[in-house]
């Protein structure tokens, strides 16, 4: 077992967009780790907009109308603005 995981790394460094790729991503894991988590605000009160994008005649737009309005009676504060592509 130990042969085989040492194998893999040797076979991995030998090519050198393998390296770099391994070099990269742990690069990018120690920054996103070390960065630290964004505080997250929470939504203001007075209510949240949706834009829904649709375009006359598509079928998966008309689908998607009777769940809007079924959202908008469910949650008042969600305000669905409809926009004709």
């Amino acid at each position: 077992m130990n042969n085989r995981f040492v194998n893999f790394w040797k076979k991995l460094y030998r090519d050198p967009f393998k390296r770099y790729l391994v070099i990269a991503l742990v690069a990018l894991g120690f920054a996103i780790f070390f960065t630290g988590q964004v505080e997250v605000t929470p939504l203001p009160s007075e209510g949240l907009e949706v834009h829904f994008f649709y375009l006359p005649g598509c079928s998966h737009c008309e689908e998607q109308e009777p769940f809007n309005e079924e959202l908008a009676g469910a949650y008042p504060a969600i305000q669905i603005i409809a926009h004709n592509s």
